[in-house]
């Protein structure tokens, strides 16, 4: 069937378009398996030829240092001590189990790298990893884009390949807090096909216009926690294919706000539960958007959306089957929603 519902308003009252009760949610457990106590080696990127001048590409050294000293040895941590770095090669690191990445300093991107052909599509890949953990210790680990400079570049030339700050893909029983990412001159966190993961306590600060999505998703049995993103994007999107995921206690800033898609051919997402958001000057509360005319267009089945908020909003819900006026005089297929819940919606909206 489709469909296209316009954005509507809300006031201060509850929205309850309850058909069956969905019931998603993570099950099982999710992050590392291993304590991050019992991780004690330390491999440090200074001893690797790490430098904390900011002028010197610390890519070598990270590589150098998760290829020598932490996949040789299971319960290492790969750390960076607190300090300025510079990263103008992008680095991807595969494989490594039962491992952490400890960053305590600030990372920042390379727009002479970009030039230079070496930083492009991402800043930092882990691709692979099992039982592994990265985090600040000591709450000041971030990432900075510098995405204002990628930004002066005449009419956004090249944009596709701007990096993305920190993608995992294929990673499972793994986790990422207590981190900062800045001014991404595109997406900030990416995963991809994530398995039993929790990422929690994350702060992003992004321009304020689109492609500067705070955190893309998908995958299997994950929980999503305590993030504060502001942009003028998503401000956590639901990817396809996922399932089994809780994703609550978000504040999204002057965002685009929360949203599922865009989908298309082969879409799956089920069995998500997003809870306990509070959307601020956003454009919307809540977006879901595919396209029509997908040859195998998929589903979207059992999500709940409960207790959002919204303060001095565009629009409340914004769901859409004719992403991008795709409309055509020939539809025939579209993504199937059934049985998606609102419940306690409130807030006010700009009239």
């Amino acid at each position: 069937m489709h469909t296209f519902l316009n954005p509507f308003l809300l006031g201060s009252v509850s929205l309850a378009l309850l058909a069956t009760l969905a019931s998603g949610q993570y099950v099982g457990s999710v992050g590392p398996t291993t304590a991050l106590s019992a991780k004690t080696t330390v491999c440090n990127v200074l001893d690797y030829g790490g430098k904390a001048d900011n002028s010197t590409d610390i890519a070598s050294a990270i590589s150098l240092a998760f290829t020598s000293c932490v996949k040789k040895t299971a319960g290492s941590r790969l750390y960076v001590p607190s300090g300025n770095y510079l990263l103008a090669t992008t680095v991807t690191l595969t494989g490594g189990t039962n491992w952490a990445f400890q960053l305590d300093g600030e990372i920042t991107a390379s727009f002479a790298g970009y030039s230079a052909g070496t930083l492009a599509g991402n800043m930092l890949v882990i691709k692979n990893a099992k039982d592994f953990e990265m985090y600040s210790s000591n709450k000041k680990g971030a990432f900075q884009g510098h995405g204002f400079i990628w930004r002066g570049i005449p009419n956004y030339a090249g944009r596709s390949s701007w990096p993305r700050i920190l993608r995992f893909i294929g990673c499972s029983d793994f986790s990422a807090h207590d981190l900062l990412f800045a001014d991404g001159p595109s997406f900030h966190v990416v995963l991809n096909s994530a398995t039993n993961a929790e990422i929690y306590r994350m702060t992003i600060r992004a321009a304020s216009l689109g492609a500067t999505d705070g955190i893309d998703v998908d995958g299997t049995n994950l929980h999503i926690h305590d993030i504060e993103v502001t942009n003028r994007d998503e401000c956590i999107s639901i990817k396809s294919p996922m399932s089994d995921a809780t994703i609550e206690r978000i504040r999204c800033n002057q965002a685009g706000g929360m949203s599922i898609g865009s989908l298309s051919n082969d879409a799956a997402i089920q069995n998500i539960l997003v809870q306990d958001v509070e959307a601020y000057q956003c454009t919307n509360m809540l977006m879901m958007k595919s396209y029509p005319n997908g040859a195998t267009p998929g589903f979207v089945k059992n999500v709940a959306f409960r207790n959002f908020t919204g303060i001095d909003n565009t629009y409340t819900l914004y769901l859409t089957e004719y992403w991008e006026n795709s409309a055509t005089s020939s539809d025939t297929s579209g993504v199937q929603f059934s049985n998606i819940t609102f419940e306690d919606w409130r807030g006010s909206v700009r009239i």
